[in-house]
């Protein structure tokens, strides 16, 4: 019996002790994305699309066969080319609609990789070249990454389209 409350509150100091340094952890790794400068790739990839090379990469860990298939976030530099020239391919199931369609269109609402990343976006993504890939279609990402991006990212990340998505 006393080796059990021993145990217990020896537990008790390690969360006690752990538990916040976990939530600092945490809270920095949502806040970072905020940190990112409008208009610059080198902040957005930094700030939030990082994290999506836990899938989308060759040979990482969260990669499967039925993964979309074009996406390469494994550099800054592979990450702006595979979303710049880029179009969904691979995709089954009821997200093969969206097979073909570019992942940067003219316009932040016209841009599969914001209807991955924003709700609002996914709710309204409607492109008349291809009718089925809308937010029945499209998965939410954030959900693979462990958070959403900040409202800043997704500010910054319209900024980088508007002026044309430089590198």
């Amino acid at each position: 019996m006393r080796l059990v409350s021993r145990l217990q509150a020896g537990l008790r100091r390690v969360l006690v002790v752990v538990a916040p340094a976990a939530l600092l952890v945490g809270a920095s790794a949502c806040e970072s994305d905020m940190l990112d400068e409008p208009g610059s790739f080198a902040g957005l990839y930094s700030g939030y699309f990082q994290n999506c090379a836990q899938c989308h990469a060759p040979g990482a860990p969260g990669r499967t066969s039925d993964i979309e298939a074009t996406l390469n976030f494994a550099t800054e530099a592979e990450a702006h080319q595979s979303i710049t020239q880029g179009s969904a391919s691979g995709l089954v199931g009821n997200q093969q609609a969206c097979n073909g369609v570019r992942f940067l269109g003219a316009s932040y609402e016209t841009s599969l990789v914001v209807a991955v990343l924003d709700e609002n976006v996914r709710h309204g993504f409607s492109l008349a070249s291809h009718p089925g890939c809308d937010a029945d279609a499209i998965s939410d990402m954030t959900v693979k990454v462990g958070y959403p991006p900040s409202a800043s990212f997704l500010h910054n990340l319209a900024a980088w389209i508007e002026a044309g998505a430089p590198r």
